[in-house]
């Protein structure tokens, strides 16, 4: 204990402390602030940064898995009374708290943002949390590990690339996880066999020898720890997503001229849900809605991804039903969904948009018509300004959005804006006449 609290107290390890500590929280200010009082989108901030400091991690194992061979002190340290596990035992420590202080440092900033505004979903967030922490302790191990075999510099360069390649992952099964959407949750025996895998690449990374050590019996040894890491790695690349579907539970919900419901977890965004339905009570009469019930992705529809298929599920009378793409029969006895993007007012407006129709809205004469309001309802109901996405596609409609976004300038009057609305609803009925 007295080896390891002198090793905590080295200059090298309150530098990467300090270092990995700033970029935490550097990272954390610098996002879109929709994170802030969700505990799911919190836990999943903070474990994006987790995995970006894992590759500080990794590059800070292998400088120190490889301090022996890189300074020829083999042969003097085999003399002394301390064993070689027992020395690798002692740096990989100090790394994982110094690396672990970090995380937590980083944690407690984001925790103190989320903690005044939050609703339930703190088991949820801690699982994302614990992912990060493993992507960490993932990268300390297989860092030390290549500086074992890998000398100076490129130790350094091939542990970073190799740790970036893992916690990537393939595209279905990724080690580190960017979507904290509450239709998700941590599936916890992903997360207890990720702990276990990590838990023995640690070991392994223990008995490693350095690549200047002497004897048969040290290559033995370092050939059937490099066997192990390698399956121990694949194993954590393939386990899969520590993500599974969540069941249905009791939405919050905003009842007006349209009926929107969230997930509990989003409760800090309610309001702003509530001002952009709030809005739709003041369109033209002209404009109506197909469908006047919209439910977050997860709560009654989820989108269900089979390698490069998708189809959708709908909760029906206690059962998930399968459908192609959103139809079929059982679609229409359920919400519409939608998706709460950055807790932008944009991807509520724009799914409500989608949904307005008015006399002649499908008919091809007056679709430029349709396409210009179309594009105003949805900026009227965020709120006016700029879309919170980037416009593509046609340049025809582009251009023809823009000009309907346009005419919610707030320096247009009330009346005008409306009275333009009515003018299009009627120029695309009459076309279709």
């Amino acid at each position: 204990m007295t080896m390891l609290m002198w090793r905590l107290r080295s200059r090298s390890l309150g530098l990467l402390f300090g270092t990995m500590t700033a970029l935490g929280v550097v990272m954390l200010t610098t996002r879109l602030p929709s994170w802030v009082g969700s505990w799911p989108a919190t836990g999943i901030i903070v474990q994006i940064a987790g995995v970006y400091l894992a590759l500080v991690v990794a590059a800070a194992g292998a400088w120190a898995g490889g301090a022996e061979s890189r300074y020829s002190t083999a042969e003097q340290l085999a003399a002394t009374a301390v064993s070689p596990w027992r020395r690798s035992t002692l740096e990989l420590s100090a790394l994982a708290i110094a690396s672990a202080g970090s995380y937590l440092a980083v944690s407690a900033v984001a925790v103190a943002r989320t903690v005044g505004k939050a609703g339930p979903g703190l088991a949820i967030g801690a699982g994302y949390w614990l992912s990060g922490l493993l992507a960490m302790l993932l990268c300390l191990a297989l860092g030390w590990l290549l500086g074992r075999v890998l000398r100076g510099p490129v130790a350094v360069l091939v542990a970073v690339i190799a740790a970036f390649g893992t916690l990537q992952g393939p595209e279905t099964a990724p080690f580190a996880l960017v979507d904290g959407d509450p239709q998700w949750t941590s599936d916890v025996r992903v997360l207890v066999l990720k702990i276990a895998l990590v838990s023995a690449l640690l070991g392994v990374a223990i008995i490693m020898p350095a690549s200047s050590g002497p004897g048969r019996r040290t290559h033995a040894i370092r050939a059937t720890a490099a066997v192990a890491a390698a399956a121990i790695v694949g194993g954590c690349i393939v386990v899969g997503a520590p993500q599974v579907f969540r069941e249905p539970v009791k939405p919050l919900c905003i009842e007006d001229r349209l009926t929107v419901c969230v997930w509990p977890e989003q409760r800090v965004h309610l309001s702003m849900v509530q001002e952009v339905v709030a809005r739709a009570d003041r369109l033209p009469p002209e404009i109506s809605f197909a469908q006047t019930n919209l439910w977050e992705l997860g709560l009654r529809t989820r989108q269900v991804w089979e390698g490069d298929s998708v189809h959708f599920e709908h909760f029906i009378d206690g059962d998930w039903v399968a459908t192609e793409l959103g139809g079929g029969d059982g679609a229409a006895q359920v919400p519409a969904p939608f998706r709460l993007i950055d807790a932008s007012p944009w991807s509520v407006a724009s799914e409500i948009a989608s949904r307005a129709s008015w006399e002649g809205d499908e008919c091809a004469a007056g679709a430029e018509s349709s396409i210009r309001l179309r594009a105003w309802v949805e900026a009227t109901l965020a709120g006016g300004g700029s879309p919170a996405y980037v416009m593509g596609g046609d340049p025809t409609m582009v251009e023809l959005r823009q000009q309907g976004m346009a005419m919610t300038d707030p320096s247009i009057p009330e009346p005008d804006r409306a009275a333009w609305a009515s003018e299009m609803a009627a120029h695309a009925r009459l076309s279709c006449d």
